[in-house]
């Protein structure tokens, strides 16, 4: 009969071991599963905003570029141009300058 017993306990004591691990098993396992479903969508995020950085960045060089064309357009410019090729008697580039901003 004591045998009986401690075979019985014994098999209690696993049923509850297992019972205790399959627990703490599911518990890790729904964490893990949700910081995954975490980390992807923070990397969805990354991905998106590295995508609209580079989209910025290019047309920041564009609008850069864009504007170093309006500079060297501009009458300022011009009349820098102008004044230095007439103070070396560069008359023809000073000619050219005057009618190239003149013609847009």
């Amino acid at each position: 009969m004591l045998d009986f017993l401690e075979d019985l306990l014994k098999t209690y004591l696993v049923e509850v071991l297992l019972v205790i691990t399959l627990g703490i098993w599911w518990t890790f396992r729904g964490r893990l599963k949700h910081k995954d479903a975490t980390i992807r969508r923070l990397q969805g995020d990354i991905d998106r905003r590295e995508n609209e950085l580079g989209q910025m960045q290019r047309r920041l060089e564009s609008v850069g570029k864009h504007c170093e064309d309006l500079e060297a357009r501009s009458p300022q410019r011009t009349l820098e141009i102008v004044e230095r090729e007439l103070l070396d008697n560069n008359h023809d580039p000073a000619h050219r300058a005057i009618v190239g901003l003149l013609r847009g």
